[in-house]
């Protein structure tokens, strides 16, 4: 009789530059779409409500964040890494609610793109909210698990991708108006 080994499968694990890389990316992608509607949102009078500038605040604070918190890990400052990942929780929960409170404001003032259905726009706004949190508080819950934590927060961050990307597609500026 024969003995036959199974090996373990092996861990592959995903190397450090790919979390930076993947981070600079999703910047570029949330930078590049707003910065087609950004300089607009600031010179148009009546400008845009504070609500909507203290969101765009604390996304802006996320993006940098996530791109910090790969960059600490390759450059091997584990504690500083884990000590901002702290304000990051704080911070992705400043981001539900002002996710929220954004959506809520774009439909009661008709600021909606124009290719959405004002019910459509706010079902899918507060799934991919829910989304967000879910996975942030997994990738918390995760936290010394690092090939579950890094893999659960490179998700979430891909669910808030679709207003920066929505902003490189070729539908017009008009789409991105308020239609008020």
């Amino acid at each position: 009789m024969t003995s036959l080994t199974i090996a373990r499968g092996s861990r592959r694990t995903v190397g450090r530059p790919f979390y930076l890389t993947m981070s600079l990316v999703m910047a570029a992608v949330i930078i590049g779409g707003f910065s087609q509607t950004v300089p607009d949102d600031f010179a148009q009078r009546p400008g845009l409500p504070f609500l909507l500038h203290i969101h765009g605040a604390v996304f802006t604070l996320w993006v940098l964040l996530f791109v910090a918190q790969p960059a600490f890990i390759a450059r091997g400052s584990i504690a500083l890494h884990r000590k901002i990942g702290w304000f990051g929780a704080a911070l992705a929960t400043a981001m539900l609610v002002m996710g929220v409170a954004a959506t809520l404001y774009a439909i009661r003032y008709d600021f909606v793109p124009g290719f959405f259905p004002r019910s459509i726009f706010l079902v899918m706004n507060l799934i991919g909210i829910c989304v967000f949190a879910g996975l942030v508080a997994a990738g918390i819950a995760m936290r010394k698990r690092a090939e579950w934590h890094k893999r659960l927060m490179l998700c979430a961050t891909i669910s808030i991708l679709g207003p920066g990307l929505g902003r490189l597609l070729p539908m017009g500026r008009s789409a991105l108006q308020p239609r008020w």
